[in-house]
């Protein structure tokens, strides 16, 4: 049954006027707040979760997410920060983005793991590539197994794993990502 009002002096229809209004996305049930870096800023987005297994996340956002972008989010059931990669993101007919997320193997290059990369290079969060290089030149001759006087074992895998992370700019990426999350 139709039910009529009369506005402005004019009937109208409510079906009518239902029709007319922007309709409002609403996400209902589990999801994700991510994090990711766009042209250095951090930025995040929430995203309901549509399916998952170990490997990946299927997700339904808002907004879109170009795939190759690193994010990260918090496992609520186990408390860690988890890295993962948009491995594809398209607009459905409903008008949201699906998105696919594949999960990144653990690597060692998560901020928790108690290590920072920076502190143990000395050196600031916005060095360059060259100074990076330079700086682990410098220490990885003094750690070097090799060097009888100040050898470390230990100390010189650090720097080669620390070394191999801030001058990969996706593993950079993911690793400034945890460690300000």
């Amino acid at each position: 049954m139709r039910t009529t009002r009369i506005q402005n002096g004019r009937q109208m229809d409510q079906t009518e006027n239902r029709r007319n209004k922007p309709r409002v996305k609403k996400f209902m049930g589990a999801y994700l707040d991510l994090s990711y870096k766009e042209r250095g800023v951090l930025e995040s987005i929430r995203a309901r979760i549509i399916d998952f297994s170990e490997d990946g996340i299927g997700l339904s956002a808002l907004s879109p997410l170009a795939p190759g972008t690193y994010v990260s989010f918090i496992d609520e059931t186990t408390g860690e920060t988890v890295n993962a990669r948009v491995a594809r993101c398209h607009k459905s007919s409903t008008g949201d983005y699906k998105i696919g997320l594949e999960r990144e193997a653990a690597t060692g290059i998560s901020a928790d793991a108690g290590a920072d990369y920076y502190e143990l290079l000395q050196l600031n969060q916005k060095a360059d590539p060259d100074t990076i290089h330079r700086v682990y030149r410098i220490l990885a001759q003094r750690y070097h197994p090799d060097n009888s006087e100040t050898g470390d074992v230990q100390m010189f895998r650090r720097l080669l794993e620390a070394y191999a992370v801030l001058t990969d700019p996706e593993k950079r990426a993911v690793y400034d990502l945890s460690l300000h999350s």
